[in-house]
């Protein structure tokens, strides 16, 4: 159980001004209560977690929290901002079934606010996870249940929720919410009970039930998905974790141990003001090999837009774009022996879906060493693999008007030949052999080489090639090869427009024609003479 102040990002501006949380702590029934009543109980049972002097038993962020006049403070100083949630955390022991009862006093701006977290786990003071019992001055949150890092809202306030183990959530309402802001009292101590008995939550406000909550789902989170999973005869999907033992999971590997390392993407989908990031990395273990990740363990924590990890090299390799970092682990002990380094930068960060992931030892080649990608979005929409070739212009959400470059994989050694070769000088001899190749290879899949390469040979060598490659009828069925040939010859077109206007005058495709016709606009700043010999292409 901990009390806290959580300064929630929707309120900061409020949560800014000077805020004071009044929590006097008083034993109650069967459990342990946060609050001084006069109707303090003499049963035994009774466990008081305040001692009224001290934060013994406590922990918290001092600059938050302190004790005075014989109750416990939460306070943001005037002139001061909180940037954060933090928390005072009874540290006594693990409860089960209780009745916790205290009071409090809330001051303020009227959408100050702050929560008391029951049955939850606890990161550190400035992170916790788990129900959440709503406090403020009447207007929103008073007496509702939240699902800090989980779920959200749980129950509104007037309302007695059940979630069934498959996540179906029912709703009775047994009184309009807006009723019960006249409850609060103002300048004055209020009366909160928090009654939690086995899967039943109700949450009382001076005296007056303000919400239940049924949760069955709890103890079955991730066998809804699991559920609706196909594996093949004889695997099976086990759920290894959880909300909330983890939010919002982006990428995950497992090391050399086979402990498996998750990151938890809070920032997504946007990146964070420097020094703000909220991501991290979690790494779970099943150290006795029963099958069961029974620990977890925070490696670092305070990253920004994380989309892509490996563990491996004594270290950790993140992809935060704008930047590919290294946290170095040389020793194996699952500690960071170091800020992040920037191994490099310059990724972009314009639309966050395609940030860099997916990371593996090497790249990801087929059984002939082509290499393949897969897209958040492709040209069909359905997210098919990629063949990646040198020369290709590849589709993304921002740069949209490159044209897509998808193929189906083929097995050709004339095309790996044609792809090792440029990488040195070509001589002329092997030059004529790949204009050769150009008229009579049938095999679309060479010939998208072959255009590749116009880009990367002497420029008398791409002439030929997109001449003979233009002049095929078959070439112009292809969705590919026009735009290889074309991102092949741009370069050369205002070096040598004459040319450029003899290659293209047996094209069979009018995208390299209109192409054509946009550079030829530009050069001189006025339309070159032979655009005159063009009008039967249109």
């Amino acid at each position: 159980m901990q009390t806290g102040s959580p300064m929630s990002q929707k309120s900061l501006m409020a949560m800014f001004r000077p805020l004071v949380a009044f929590c006097c702590m008083v034993p109650v029934h069967d459990s342990a209560v946060l609050g001084q009543s006069s109707a303090a109980s003499s049963d035994a049972a009774v466990e008081n977690l305040f001692d009224g002097k001290t934060l013994d038993g406590w922990e918290g962020d001092p600059e938050h929290w302190r004790v005075d006049n014989g109750v416990i403070v939460g306070e943001i100083l005037p002139g001061q901002t909180l940037n954060r949630n933090t928390w005072l955390v009874w540290r006594g022991g693990t409860l089960a079934d209780f009745d916790l009862r205290l009071q409090f006093r809330l001051k303020g701006l009227p959408a100050a606010n702050s929560g008391i977290q029951f049955r939850c786990q606890v990161e550190n003071v400035d992170h916790v996870s788990g129900y959440q019992a709503d406090l403020d001055m009447g207007a929103t949150w008073l007496g509702r249940i939240y699902d800090e890092h989980g779920r959200a809202l749980l129950v509104e306030r007037g309302s007695r929720v059940q979630f069934l183990p498959n996540g179906t959530r029912k709703v009775e309402t047994f009184a309009p919410p807006n009723q019960y802001a006249v409850l609060f009292r103002e300048n004055d101590w209020n009366d909160y009970r928090i009654v939690a008995v086995g899967d039943y939550v109700a949450v009382y406000v001076n005296g007056t039930l303000f919400s239940e909550l049924q949760d069955q789902q709890i103890a079955e989170r991730g066998s809804e998905t699991v559920a609706q999973m196909s594996v093949p005869p004889g695997f099976s999907v086990d759920v290894i974790a959880a909300a909330p033992a983890l939010h919002q999971p982006m990428a995950f590997t497992f090391d050399a141990k086979g402990h498996l390392w998750v990151v938890e993407g809070r920032s997504y989908p946007q990146k964070r003001p420097v020094g703000e990031g909220l991501d991290r990395i979690l790494i779970f273990a099943d150290n006795n090999h029963d099958g069961t990740f029974e620990t977890r363990t925070v490696f670092i924590e305070g990253l920004n837009l994380v989309s892509g990890m490996e563990v491996g090299h004594e270290g950790v390799w993140v992809g935060a774009a704008p930047e590919l970092l290294f946290i170095p682990d040389r020793n194996g002990d699952d500690q960071p022996d170091s800020q992040p380094q920037v191994l490099l930068d310059g990724f972009g960060v314009a639309d966050t879906h395609e940030t860099l992931n997916s990371f593996m030892r090497g790249l990801n080649y087929d059984d002939v060493g082509q290499i393949f990608m897969t897209h958040c979005r492709s040209f069909w929409g359905k997210g098919p693999t990629t063949h990646v070739m040198q020369g290709g212009h590849y589709w993304n959400q921002v740069n949209s008007g490159h044209a897509p470059f998808i193929s189906t994989r083929s097995i050709s050694a004339r095309a790996w030949t044609v792809q090792l070769a440029v990488e040195s000088f070509v001589p002329a001899r092997v030059a004529e052999q790949w204009v050769d190749l150009c008229r009579r290879d049938d095999l679309l899949f060479v010939r998208r080489y072959l255009a590749s390469a116009i880009q990367r040979v002497p420029a008398e060598v791409g002439w030929k090639i997109a001449e003979v490659l233009c002049s095929r009828i078959d070439s112009g069925t292809d969705r590919d090869l026009p735009l290889l040939v074309w991102y092949g010859v741009a370069p050369l077109v205002l070096k040598d427009l004459d040319r450029i206007v003899q290659v293209f005058d047996g094209a069979v495709n009018v995208r390299w024609r209109s192409g054509i016709l946009h550079r030829l606009g530009q050069a001189a700043g006025k339309p070159h003479r032979s655009i005159m010999c063009m009008p039967r292409w249109w």
